[in-house]
């Protein structure tokens, strides 16, 4: 159960980031594949959510790297400043460094992702 307080501007800066990518995505096409979603919960009701997305990265010799972007994080406000981002975002490095993934990318604004 996702909480009310999720709504808002997040959620629409969320969608017209979406619709970013898919313009993007038809001039110059690009592999995005959401590959791990985590979410943090208390009391059986969802405080947090983080998706990684793998994206399709070649190197300068035309090798494909394994290379994910982390984007959106979502901690509700009430639990925000207690490490469950954090812990979230870690978690997820992890699983990825075990799946292989070489680097990840923020895509985000710079003062919510310092």
């Amino acid at each position: 159960m996702y909480h009310p307080k999720f709504q808002g501007k997040h959620y629409e800066m969320g969608r017209k980031m979406g619709d970013i990518f898919k313009k993007h995505n038809a001039q110059f096409p690009i592999k995005l594949e959401p590959s791990l979603s985590r979410v943090a919960m208390t009391d059986g009701s969802i405080i947090g959510h983080i998706l990684f997305t793998r994206v399709s990265v070649n190197d300068p010799g035309g090798r494909e790297v394994s290379t994910a972007i982390l984007t959106p994080l979502a901690v509700h406000p009430d639990f925000q400043s207690l490490g469950t981002g954090g812990q979230l975002i870690g978690e997820g490095l992890r699983q990825l460094l075990q799946a292989g993934v070489d680097f990840v990318f923020v895509l985000g604004h710079p003062s919510y992702y310092p």
